[in-house]
């Protein structure tokens, strides 16, 4: 059994298919088990990839690197849109946070400081996984 409901899943397939994700890495994002300790360490990681892209993000945007911009904003497109899967199934199911321990620890530690790269995130994490 997977984590995600099937409309969830199959949202999150598309979606990711939208941004030119191959199905079979969409898939592998939509089709985690349904097991909370095995979501907490994934989510952890992903959290963990949205801090490192957003650094990467503005280190790319400082240099003017506008491919390399536009790669990135797709990158934590496609990132946000398995978070916000994921944390839409956490909150349906009414899954306590506690229960996330290290995907608390990881928001934590990279909305630690007020640097660009965590406005980034947050904004991102806030908005629907839009990017202006």
């Amino acid at each position: 059994m997977y984590f995600l409901s099937e409309q969830r899943r199959q949202k999150l397939i598309n979606d990711l298919g939208g941004l030119t994700c191959p199905r079979e890495l969409a898939e592998q994002f939509a089709n985690f088990h349904d097991d909370i300790d095995h979501i907490d360490k994934c989510l952890e990681f992903q959290v963990k990839g949205l801090v490192n892209r957003c650094e990467r993000l503005v280190a790319a945007a400082k240099a003017k690197n506008e491919h390399k911009v536009h790669e990135i904003r797709t990158f934590l497109r496609a990132d946000s849109l398995v978070q916000l899967a994921y944390f839409g199934e956490i909150r349906d199911r009414r899954i306590p946070k506690a229960r996330f321990h290290r995907l608390t620890r990881a928001i934590a530690a990279g909305l630690g400081d007020t640097s660009r790269c965590k406005s980034v995130l947050l904004h991102q994490l806030c908005n629907g996984g839009r990017l202006q």
